[in-house]
C-alpha cells in the first residue's frame, strides 16, 4: 500500500533524528513543537541532555520546563543576564564573523552548545517556518498571510542558507 505524504513525512524526521543519534546528544530546547519533537524521538535511540537558554523570567524557560515535565525529561536551563548576553553575541561574531541577525537567532544554539556534555547538539530549528506553527498564520486570512510569509521569510534568508 503506496504511504501517504504524512506516513513519509515522519519516517524522514524521524530517520533523520535516528541517524544524529550514534551517541549522547544534547536538544537545544525551547519547549516548542519542533525540539520537543526532536527531543521525544531522539530519546528512543540514545540518551539525552535538554537545555534550555533564556534570560530571567523570560517565557522561552517557563515553556521549557513546562514540556520537559510532561514529557517526563530532565532539562538544564542557563539563565543569562541580558548584559551577558550581549558579551555572548560578541564573543560569537567575533569567532564566527556573522550578520546581526544570524547572532541573534543562533546565540541561545551558541550558548547551549558551549554547555553541552555532549558532542552532538540537536535542534527542531525551522519547523515553524516549514508548517506555518507561528500564531499569526492562524487569523482568518491565514492562506494569503502564509504564503506572502513564506515568499517574504526566503527573501531574508542569508544566501548561504538558499543553497
Amino acid at each position: 500500500m503506496k504511504k501517504n505524504r504524512l506516513e513519509r513525512l515522519c519516517e524522514a524526521i524521524e530517520t533523520s533524528v535516528e541517524k544524529s543519534c550514534k551517541e549522547s546528544v544534547t536538544v537545544a530546547f525551547s519547549g516548542g513543537i519542533d525540539s520537543s519533537l526532536v527531543a521525544f524521538l531522539a530519546r528512543k535511540f540514545t540518551d539525552v541532555e535538554l537545555i534550555a537558554v533564556g534570560t530571567p523570567n523570560s517565557y522561552d524557560l517557563d515553556a521549557a520546563i513546562s514540556a520537559a515535565k510532561l514529557m517526563d525529561m530532565k532539562l538544564r536551563t542557563i539563565v543569562v543576564e541580558p548584559s551577558k548576553m550581549v558579551l555572548e553575541g560578541i564573543n560569537m561574531q567575533k569567532e564566527l564573523k556573522l550578520s546581526p541577525i544570524e547572532i541573534e537567532f543562533m546565540l541561545p544554539f551558541w550558548i547551549a552548545a558551549k554547555n553541552s556534555k555532549n558532542p552532538i547538539l540537536m535542534c527542531g530549528q525551522g519547523a515553524d517556518e516549514l508548517f506555518g506553527g507561528y500564531a499569526r498564520f492562524r487569523k482568518e486570512n491565514a492562506k494569503n498571510n502564509l504564503t506572502k510569509e513564506v515568499n517574504d521569510l526566503i527573501n531574508r534568508l542569508p544566501e548561504r542558507e538558499k543553497k
